[in-house]
């Protein structure tokens, strides 16, 4: 990545955190990336192709947050603890302002099916490493076990925009230690 693209795909990924994407423009891109139309022109197409690279770089850094978070975790209660501290310092870094994927599904709806499949894709990949982790600490039905995981994760991202997201967390957390 270019360090033109790369600032394209930053000043994005902020604007479109804080604002959602309909509410950005490729000259609101233009004026936070501090580029020329032309560069913009250069790495993306359009605004819907800067949509579905910061969604696919938001997926890949918040994934791999989660393995690193998960991959030393041992025991069902040592998971669930670090998959909540994982999403807890998730937050801290990048802000507390909900789901960027489930603004990017609520915003496009079914009017875009790839914008909706990258999404689901990343929520189906996330569920993924909780079922790893449970099974590699010997939970028999992990699959079972990671769907509520991953509801209370949503619910706190979710309820975090409008109250304490590190309180929200938390009780998940403790919600999550009683289900599995």
């Amino acid at each position: 990545m270019t360090e033109s693209h790369a600032s394209i795909v930053e000043a994005a990924n902020d604007l479109f955190y804080r604002r959602g994407f309909v509410g950005v423009s490729v000259e609101d891109l233009l004026a936070a990336s501090g580029l020329s139309r032309g560069t913009f022109y250069k790495h993306f197409r359009s605004k819907h192709a800067v949509v579905l690279t910061v969604l696919a770089h938001r997926a890949a850094l918040f994934e791999q947050a989660i393995a690193r978070g998960l991959a030393d975790a041992q025991g069902h209660g040592a998971i669930v603890d670090a998959l909540f501290a994982a999403l807890s310092d998730w937050h801290e870094t990048h802000g507390a302002r909900g789901c960027l994927f489930q603004t990017a599904a609520s915003e496009y709806g079914r009017g875009h099916p790839d914008v909706l499949r990258l999404a689901r894709d990343h929520k189906i990949r996330v569920r993924g490493l909780v079922e790893t982790a449970l099974a590699r600490a010997g939970l028999r039905d992990a699959r079972f076990a990671a769907e509520p995981l991953m509801l209370l994760m949503e619910g706190a991202v979710a309820l975090g925009q409008f109250a304490d997201q590190r309180r929200q967390i938390e009780a998940a957390r403790r919600v999550a230690r009683s289900v599995v």
